[in-house]
């Protein structure tokens, strides 16, 4: 049995790795702010509690990686790190905010 690689397989697979790779980079940014939060305050390590930061820093990395390729064309491992780092902080800004500024981009009014 023969594994033939045509292009489109090529493009997928690279396409899965970016993926991957800038959602590590999220992930790891998370992992550090867990640990720095732990020897800062002297808490319990929670093997389920730095999963789901793990799982939180890979979204928040994927989605600060396609703003910024949307805004800037280009995107910066640097400030996806910090993103990670600062997940839960974005979280809770997308979660007070996100639905506005969808809105406002789609040019969608909503009376109060």
């Amino acid at each position: 049995m023969s594994i033939k690689n045509t292009p489109l397989d090529l493009l997928l697979a690279a396409g899965f790795l970016s993926v991957f790779s800038v959602g590590m980079f999220g992930a790891f940014g998370a992992i550090a702010h867990y640990l720095y939060t732990l020897v800062r305050k002297g808490a319990q390590y929670s093997t389920s509690k730095m999963l789901i930061i793990f799982v939180l820093g890979f979204f928040v990395g994927v989605l600060v990686n396609a703003i910024t390729l949307d805004t800037w064309g280009r995107s910066w491992d640097g400030v996806i790190l910090l993103s990670g780092f600062l997940v839960l902080r974005i979280l809770d800004f997308l979660d007070a905010n996100g639905l506005g500024i969808i809105l406002k981009r789609l040019g969608i009014k909503i009376e109060k």
